[in-house]
This record gives C-alpha cells, structure tokens and sequence, in this order.
C-alpha cells in the first residue's frame, strides 16, 4: 500500500464582498473580480469543433454563517461551445453569454479556458476526453471569492432516445444544504454526499439504492415521467430520496448528456429538498473489466465541502489520481490556495464498473465507478471524518484519462 502524509486542505477567509460574476459581477454566475490566476496566453496544440452541455456548482471558500444561504453558492446549467478557431463561448441554457474567449487543448487532453472578467482574464485548468473520443470536460475554478467544479458532456441535438438511456447507472452527488433559519447548527445541515446506483426504465420510472453520508443506506425512486427527455436535448430529474430514519425528500435536477454519461444540478434556491448541488450518472459496465486496463495516471477535477456549522465553505483542486494495477491508489492535488495534499490507499472494483476506495491512516471509504472505455472515473466521499482540526468534509471528484502522445 502506498504511503503518503494526508494533507487536509484549510479553509480561507473569503471577503462576501468580492461576490463572483462574468462580465458584470452581478450575481454568483461563474468567479470574475477575482484576484489572483493571470492570464499570460493560451495556445493549445488540437483545436476542434465541438458542443456540450456544461454544469457546475459553485461555492464560496467560506460560508458567511450558518445556515447557507443562497448568496453562498450558485448553480451552473450551460451550454459549451469549443471552435476550431480556437476559441469558445460559453452561454447558459437561456441563451445569455457568459463568456468568449480562447481555450487551449493539448494532444494528452489536458484542458484550460480562459475567462475575462471586469478587471483581467483567470484561467479554468482541468481535462478533455480525447482519449476513447468520449467528450467528456472536467475543469476547476479555484480563483476568487467562488469557487467550483465543472463537469461537460457532449451535447446531443433533438429529444434524446429514452430507450436508449434506460439501463444501469452508478449515481453521485454532492449538496449545500440550505437550512432554515434558526435550525439547530449540524454538519448535515450544511453538506450532504450520496454515491449509488439507478436503474432506469424507458416510462422514465426509475430506483437505485446507495449511501447517504447522513443516514447510511438509502434507497432512491422516481415515478413514470419523473426521469424526462425534452426536444432540446436536456433532461430533468424529480427524485424522492427515502432515509431509513426520517421523511422522504425530494431532489429536482436539469441534466444532460449521452447514454454513457449524463451530468447535471439541482438548481434548488430554497424550494421543496432546500438544497442545490450536482449529480452524476456513469453507465454500469456490462464487460468484464481488468485491473491493466484501469490502471493509470488521470487528470483530476475534485470539489470539497466543509461542513464544521462554525467553519463552513468549499475547496476546489486540480491534480493527478493513480490507480495502480496491484489496487493501490494515490490523490495529488493543488487547491485554491495552492496548496498542495494527497490521499493515498487501495481501490477495489466489480464487475459493473463500480469502484471502492478506502483511504489509508483513516476509516474512510469512498464510492466510485469507471466507465466502459475505461476513460472515466468518477467518485464521491460520503464519509465524515472528523480531523484534528474538528472539520469534517465531503468530496466528489471526475478524473479523465489522458490520451497517449508520441
């Protein structure tokens, strides 16, 4: 097993008053009037042509107070256009620009955009799925008074095909709890993870079962129609969680993406689940999977929320996740501090894509999933250890393989 000091990434006073926006600062939309991140040109080696959907959740490193409140974090439903004139715009599902400017591909699929905002440009880092011709996007913000991931697929034009869709899915997701004013401060009140699976049928009806870092095992359930598909390509999900030991709830997402992955957020602003957050959905694997094949160096995209009542907020990181061919596994990343941590341990995997990762000199254990083309991986930490500084944390993460180079 792989040994390396765990490195837990520390919370940073945010100024509320330096609130993130493209173009005009006017809302949480994306960070502009950021400090720091400066643009000095990018020249990609691959240009292409290419639309996705992108969506993205992003946060502020420190919450004002508890509970959360909507002023602290903001969902992103986007629409991603790579040009191969190297350039690219990026709009929201209504249409509005948030932004144009130029992007940088390498040959490996390592990704970076620039971003203009009212006082310079920052620049987004993460990764493209060159390798397997996937699509798919991960890139990290980890600039300014927001700060956030993203995740993009491919974008499919027309009202997708619902049989193709229905099948087995492995399920993530990540939420900032908006809580009542006046609630009782709680970890849970704050973050909430979950990682699992989701059968869907083609009437969009759907269960699944997974863990809740809240309440352990959970199941999941939609309705017919509950899972739909709309002419423009999207998605929407209404999903009732149902906790062991508490009342159901519900979780509203838009989503979209292919029949091997579909992203999307819960745009919730204090409505039915007072929440808002990501989900992701990877295909279960329906071959056999070898350890050779899994193994490799993957360029990784990771969100973290604290959930300390007193101390809460959210991280944001770029960096390297290993898997080794003997089980071993190993995080490197830089967060939006610029620091650097690691996680190091073992993975184990089954026969459906799904992974395990348990995390040395810690009880944690974590839920992941890989995809057929073994170019994915994707994974969510529901565990809330508790670490010497009394923070506890949640994290998911989307890791894309590079491609090969000459």
């Amino acid at each position: 097993m792989l040994r390396r000091s765990l490195a837990v990434p520390a919370l940073r006073n945010a100024s509320p008053s330096s609130a993130l926006a493209l173009v005009a600062c006017a809302s949480l939309l994306l960070p502009a009037c950021s400090s720091g991140g400066k643009h000095d040109g990018l020249q990609g080696q691959v240009k292409l042509a290419a639309n996705h959907y992108l969506f993205g959740l992003v946060a502020r490193p420190r919450f004002a107070a508890f509970p959360t409140v909507t002023a602290d974090l903001e969902t992103i439903d986007g629409r991603f256009f790579l040009k191969d004139t190297g350039r690219y715009e990026l709009r929201l599902a209504s249409g509005t620009l948030l932004a144009e400017s130029e992007y940088e591909l390498q040959e490996d699929g390592t990704f970076a955009i620039a971003v203009p905002t009212s006082t310079q440009t920052v620049v987004y880092r993460g990764a493209y799925g060159l390798e397997g011709t996937s699509g798919d996007i991960v890139l990290t913000d980890r600039v300014g008074a927001g700060i956030g991931l993203y995740v993009g697929t491919a974008l499919v034009q027309g009202n997708p095909d619902m049989n193709a869709v229905a099948g087995n899915w492995h399920a993530f997701m990540l939420h900032a709890v908006l809580a009542a004013a006046g609630s009782v401060p709680d970890e849970d009140a704050v973050g909430l993870a979950f990682g699992g699976t989701l059968v869907l049928a083609a009437d969009g009806s759907f269960t699944g079962t997974g863990v809740e870092s809240e309440n352990g095992n959970v199941s999941i359930r939609g309705d017919a129609g509950d899972f739909q598909a709309f002419a423009d390509g999207r998605f929407a999900l209404e999903m009732i969680v149902d906790p062991p030991t508490r009342p159901d709830y519900q979780r509203g997402f838009v989503a979209g993406g292919t029949p091997r992955l579909i992203a999307g957020v819960d745009e919730d602003s204090g409505g039915s689940d007072a929440a808002a957050g990501t989900l992701l959905l990877l295909r279960q694997r329906t071959t056999a999977y070898a350890a050779a094949d899994l193994a490799g160096t993957y360029v990784l995209g990771m969100q973290t929320l604290f959930l300390r009542p007193d101390a809460s907020g959210s991280d944001a990181a770029v960096g390297e996740l290993e898997l080794t061919a003997n089980g071993d596994f190993r995080i490197d990343a830089t967060n939006n501090q610029g620091q650097d941590f690691s996680y190091t341990g073992s993975w184990t995997a089954s026969a459906n894509g799904a992974l395990t990762f348990t995390v040395s000199g810690t009880s944690e254990t974590w839920v992941g999933a890989f995809d057929e083309g073994y170019d994915t991986v994707v994974f969510v930490d529901p565990f809330k250890e508790v670490r010497t500084s009394l923070q506890k944390e949640l994290n998911l993460g989307v890791a894309l393989r590079p491609k090969p180079t000459p």
